[in-house]
């Protein structure tokens, strides 16, 4: 049995730089003016490849629900209260990050997602008077910034495409002295050569 087209349930987003911001299109018989933005998988896209929509909604979601869970701070010591609101609103601000996190952002965009990180690392740690400074901040919560966390999601990716599809030789030539094994087979980990040392912390903070 084929399937048919629900014509009012359709919907069209034509992806382009300029121009009109919509256009009519013709299925099975009715007109569908197409849409600006479309959600697909908790992903909102727009019609000119950008992500505004996507994160204002993401800060706007999140900013709530940190504004309900700081009512219960004094119920759950730092560490778990870290814990929590890891759990709670940067896995909700960092879904499917792979996609949007890039640096196609706006400035302000990175600025807003940078607000949002502080204002939870300091609910955390019940630093409202804003008396500890940043740096410090991600010292002692270990958590990466946004432009930390584009950076070191960027190159798990390129490394991931590198080993999964570049011929053998290519790949270790190219990814040599990127990373180095871990106990478990064709897993990389970043390494930074001067330093001796791995991890998330090697990347340049945004």
């Amino acid at each position: 049995m084929g399937m048919v087209v629900n014509s009012p349930k359709t919907e069209i987003v034509l992806f382009k730089k300029g121009g009109p911001s919509f256009e009519l299109f013709e299925v099975d018989g009715e007109e569908i003016r197409s849409k600006e933005t479309l959600k697909a998988l908790g992903i909102t896209f727009q019609s000119n490849l950008k992500w505004n929509t996507h994160v204002n909604e993401t800060i706007l979601k999140a900013s709530r629900r940190l504004s309900m869970i700081k009512k219960i701070t004094k119920s759950f010591t730092k560490e778990q209260f870290l814990k929590f609101a890891t759990s709670q609103i940067f896995s909700q601000v960092y879904y499917a990050s792979q996609v949007w996190l890039n640096e196609t952002l706006t400035s302000d965009l990175w600025q807003k997602l940078k607000a949002l990180h502080y204002r939870v690392l300091r609910a955390t740690q019940r630093d409202f008077k804003r008396k500890i400074p940043k740096a410090t901040l991600d010292r002692v919560c270990k958590r990466a910034t946004p432009k930390m966390w584009s950076s070191y999601s960027t190159a798990s990716l390129v490394i991931k495409i590198l080993r999964d599809c570049s011929p053998i030789n290519i790949h270790d030539q190219i990814t040599g002295n990127l990373y180095s094994e871990r106990r478990k087979p064709n897993r990389g980990r970043f390494y930074n050569n001067s330093r001796g040392k791995i991890g998330l912390h090697e990347l340049k903070k945004g």
